[in-house]
């Protein structure tokens, strides 16, 4: 892509989610991982009025971000084992409002 950014060819990446830098020439396809993350959290905050939030993460700054983002938010942690215990599931849902 530099190589051809100063003759003005684009260059379509169809593949990588890995951020490119600032080429003009180079078109990016899929959105990066962080992308997607600020716009679930985006449309997570506008649209859970209501709903019971629950956030299942097994990675620590993944699940503080997300917790931070979403105050209300109940959290279960998978085990040692990447399993969710039946108890934890059931304490973190709620029968009268939705669970997302």
């Amino acid at each position: 892509a530099r190589g051809l950014e100063r003759r003005n060819i684009p260059v379509v990446s169809p593949l990588t989610t890995k951020e490119a830098g600032s080429i003009s020439n180079f078109l990016q396809t899929v959105p990066t991982d962080e992308m997607l993350t600020d716009a679930m959290l985006s449309y997570i905050s506008e649209n859970s009025a209501g709903k019971n939030v629950v956030i299942i993460a097994d990675n620590y700054e993944k699940r503080r971000k997300l917790s931070a983002a979403l105050p209300s938010a109940k959290v279960v942690s998978p085990g040692e084992s990447g399993s969710i215990s039946q108890g934890a599931m059931a304490a973190a849902l709620d029968n009268t409002r939705p669970n997302w």
